[in-house]
């Protein structure tokens, strides 16, 4: 996940989209092999699927505000993004 979150932010996006398909690929294998034979899996899944859900909004942050702002704010902007998500979790984590 931070691989792709420093991707996304040097610009890269079509790497980092590939990343986010690759995790996206690993979820859903993880997924058959959690319900199937490894019950002990669904643990991490939720890890997984956190890391998954903040690539995801690094690259859709950076495709929809890339166009607004000069490539030197990129880090900021996905820092900033990634900061509020994971204090939005950890609100609901506390409820």
């Amino acid at each position: 996940m931070r691989y792709a979150i420093q991707i996304v932010s040097s610009g890269k996006y079509d790497r980092a989209m590939i990343i986010c398909k690759t995790l996206r690929d690993i979820d859903d294998d993880f997924e058959i092999i959690a319900n199937s034979y490894l019950p002990i899996l669904n643990k991490k899944m939720g890890a997984l699927k956190a890391s998954i859900k903040k690539v995801e909004q690094a690259c859709y942050t950076f495709q929809i505000r890339g166009s607004e702002y000069p490539k030197e704010f990129y880090l900021t902007i996905i820092k900033n993004h990634q900061e509020s998500y994971e204090q939005q979790q950890q609100e609901q984590h506390n409820f």
